[in-house]
């Protein structure tokens, strides 16, 4: 099953004025692929689950509906649970260390952001012109926290913090889960809870 079917995609480079349909023809790491991360894309993914499961499986079309209507539903809760922590930023600004990968929730909500990294190509190191103007928009706005990814060396993320001053935090996308992580059987939901409580300190603080 294509979960990502109807989801409108964006531009790798995040450029967030310019989206484009799922269904165009574009090379391998043209668009942004990290859709899951808007809960609204991620209810997209979860009807395209469901529809086919019961394609699949249609004598069990009850149980999977009722399955379903459950995670839509916390997924609208953790939908108004990032506007929320949206609302709190004066700048409406995220700092960003790393690959940054939640372009489509912070287009959605108007949040601009900021990451000396281009694209997504795990290979791809920045600038030290790059990071030199992400350390200045951060002193000029009093910015006070900086995010990096899960899994990888935050080195460019903790080169920006020694140089502002600013608190060093996790911002979890959901690729990958430590084993610990996974031996605790930690869930999406659980993630991006925590990533709202996250942006709700960083935003308080600015």
């Amino acid at each position: 099953v294509n979960s990502s079917e109807g989801i409108k995609f964006i531009d790798d480079t995040h450029d967030h004025d310019d989206d484009h349909n799922h269904d165009d023809d574009h090379d391998h790491g043209e668009y942004d692929p990290h859709v899951w991360l808007d809960p609204i894309n991620a209810k997209v993914m979860v009807k395209n689950i469901l529809n086919a499961l019961i394609q699949a499986d249609p004598a069990n079309v009850d149980f999977y509906t009722i399955n379903a209507q459950e995670v839509l539903d916390r997924l609208d809760e953790l939908d108004e649970a990032f506007e929320e922590a949206f609302s709190l930023s004066t700048h409406k600004t995220i700092i960003y260390g790393g690959h940054f990968a939640f372009g489509y929730l912070a287009d959605r909500h108007n949040i601009r952001i900021l990451s000396p990294y281009v694209g997504f190509a795990p290979d791809a190191e920045p600038t030290p012109r790059a990071i030199a103007e992400l350390i200045d928009t951060m002193n000029s706005l009093g910015i006070s926290t900086i995010y990096y990814e899960e899994l990888i060396d935050p080195k460019t993320a903790r080169v920006i913090s020694e140089q502002t001053g600013a608190e060093m935090v996790l911002l979890h996308g959901a690729h990958n889960v430590t084993k610990e992580e996974m031996e605790s059987n930690i869930s999406y939901f659980d993630i991006m809870f925590e990533n709202v409580e996250k942006l709700k300190n960083g935003f308080r603080n600015e």
